[in-house]
């Protein structure tokens, strides 16, 4: 007999939490035939308490389904912070084994909280089709296939905090291994990366279906066959200020397919990629403001690549890698208007660098008229031109003293204090 249609009655148990407060591991608190060594499909809904794994479970689960029963009003998740969580390791669409699922239906609302031990398995979706909210700090999770952010159609939209621990998806026969931020169309997924984390994966792809972003302030990634930025139709954002990232492979694509939009913003931190292409073939932009993005292959940056792409990097106060002596094609991509400096305000700075045989794409540092370096011109930059003027001519010749204070605040109202000693 076929249980809501996932799987066998007899295998099913569900959290009721009457058992010791939380404990993952207390027959007490599940309802069914619970053996920690069979393939029991662990169910969980809001109960007295929601389920802890703070020490070894024997065996592996055929799945875990967090937040099981639709639009259940209560909040609830799973907290892991030693031992170990482990499911299936099946073969990828697997849509009933393997996977362990945050938000599992629809309008229900989760958590995942991960600050040590290991959780292992096939998938695990944060959420599959409710919302969730993941705190990762430590620990591990390991999967033979991918994460996914919001599976299924009409999701609830998830957020991953990951300030430290470890996600590694590899495997030697699985070939579909990444991280997939907004799978689905839905409501809005988030990633923000940094502190200690590690990442490693065999593809990221930021907003595939569904809107995504993905923040990174910190920590190491390592991809080893591509990050794709907004498929499908898609709006996707990167937002980079810290860390390394290291893509091999395909490289670094910003404006995938389908007519996405993808934008990459780069305030700091590495990004070494095999290639570099912005608008393959949807809508790709990438604003280098900081930090460095290095492309070991000889293609250089690559705009268009197919029907429908739509590229621009924007260079103002980062630095672009190239390798081998790529001048002449940046220029000739400069003059194309495909790589602009500070929105078309500044010049775009391209040298070729013989002792490290790259070519390096800058942008000037102040803007011309930038006379206070914010990387705009606006009415202060005409106050200190004012200002200098003032000091310079009508000053001397009048001895009087400028109020620079007041003239910062006003462009057209120029106080000035007769010195009453001259």
């Amino acid at each position: 007999m076929l249980f809501c249609g996932y799987a066998h009655a007899d295998n099913m148990i569900t959290w009721t939490g009457a058992g010791a407060a939380g404990d993952w591991a207390d027959i007490n608190n599940w309802d069914g035939a619970f053996d920690s060594g069979q393939l029991n499909y662990a169910l969980i809904d809001a109960a007295v308490s929601d389920p802890v794994v703070n020490g070894a479970i024997t065996g592996k689960y055929a799945a875990v389904r967090c937040g099981f029963t639709s639009n259940n009003p209560g909040l609830v998740g799973i907290t892991l912070s030693s031992g170990q969580l482990r499911t299936l390791q099946t073969a990828a669409g697997d849509a009933v084994n393997g996977y362990i699922a945050i938000g599992h239906s629809l309008g229900t609302k989760t958590y995942l909280s991960l600050s040590g031990g290991v959780m292992s398995g096939s998938a695990l979706l944060l959420p599959r089709e409710g919302s969730c909210l993941a705190n990762i700090t430590d620990g591990s999770i390991v999967l033979s296939n991918y994460i996914r952010m919001g599976e299924q159609a009409g999701h609830g939209g998830g957020t991953v905090n990951m300030t430290g621990g470890l996600i590694r998806i590899n495997s030697s026969t699985s070939t579909d291994r990444y991280l997939g931020i907004g799978y689905e169309s839905g409501k809005k997924c988030t990633f923000n990366f940094g502190g200690t984390a590690s990442l490693y994966a065999q593809r990221i792809a930021i907003s595939q279906y569904g809107d995504a972003e993905m923040n990174i302030d910190g920590g190491t990634m390592q991809i080893s066959n591509g990050v794709r930025l907004s498929t499908n139709g898609a709006y996707g954002v990167c937002n980079m200020y810290a860390g390394s990232v290291t893509i091999a492979g395909e490289g670094l694509t910003v404006g995938y397919s389908n007519v996405g939009c993808g934008t990459l913003n780069m305030n700091g931190g590495t990004i070494q990629t095999s290639e570099l292409i912005i608008g393959r073939s949807a809508t790709g932009r990438v604003n280098l403001a900081g930090g460095q993005i290095v492309v070991t292959s000889s293609s250089g940056v690559r705009f268009n690549v197919n029907y429908g792409g739509s590229g621009i990097l924007n260079v103002c106060g980062g630095e672009l890698f190239l390798a081998g002596n790529q001048v002449s094609q940046v220029n000739g991509l400069v003059s194309q208007g495909l790589i602009l400096a500070c929105d078309g305000m500044g010049e775009v700075n391209c040298y070729y660098d013989s002792n490290r045989a790259q070519t390096i794409v800058a942008s000037e540092s102040v803007l011309r008229a930038d006379l206070n370096e914010d990387d705009i011109v606006d009415i202060a930059d005409f106050a200190i031109m004012a200002e200098e003027w003032l000091q310079e001519t009508v000053a001397k010749k009048l001895r009087i003293t400028i109020d620079h204070t007041v003239i910062s605040q006003t462009l057209y109202d120029f106080p000035v204090l007769i010195n009453q000693n001259q």
